[in-house]
């Protein structure tokens, strides 16, 4: 829903940017031959609300907060969380790290529950999938072992 919310703020900016002219008057501003996906009441509506007192004060405010911003998004298509992985490789280490110190002042997990993980799984669940895991993985292994040992039998 946010990502909707803000692909329809973005046109409506394009749209602004691209066809409304505050020096028109109303009537110039409302004949102007917009995108032919803007429904002519759509485009009365919109003109109508950024010549109104809120909409004016609000572009205003809005240009003023803008103005204040001192960073601004730098690394490009990547996400920051990439970015930072890539700059900063140590910080896998920093996160074990991390997690030895919250251990030591929250405490060991207590009998039958993990701590962060809410209301989900027990920790006898946890075990049994990571140890499956692992129990499938050591089963794959051996069979492969007895394939070669077998072809080589032969």
């Amino acid at each position: 829903m946010k990502s909707l919310a803000k692909e329809r703020k973005d046109w409506k900016c394009m749209l602004k940017k691209k066809y409304y002219n505050p020096k028109h008057t109303y009537e110039e501003k409302l004949a102007v031959a917009v995108d032919a996906r803007v429904l002519p009441h759509q485009w009365h509506v919109l003109v109508q609300f950024w010549n109104s007192a809120k909409g004016k004060s609000r572009s205003f405010r809005n240009r003023e907060n803008r103005s204040k911003q001192t960073t601004t998004h730098t690394v490009g298509t990547k996400s920051f969380a990439r970015f930072h992985k890539e700059e900063h490789p140590e910080a896998e280490l920093n996160n074990t790290i991390r997690d030895e110190i919250y251990t030591k002042i929250v405490g060991e997990d207590r009998r039958g529950w993990i701590r962060t993980y809410g209301l989900g799984p027990s920790l006898s669940y946890v075990r049994e999938t990571i140890f499956d895991h692992v129990e499938t993985e050591v089963i794959r292994k051996n069979n492969e072992e007895l394939r070669g040992i077998k072809n080589r039998c032969k």
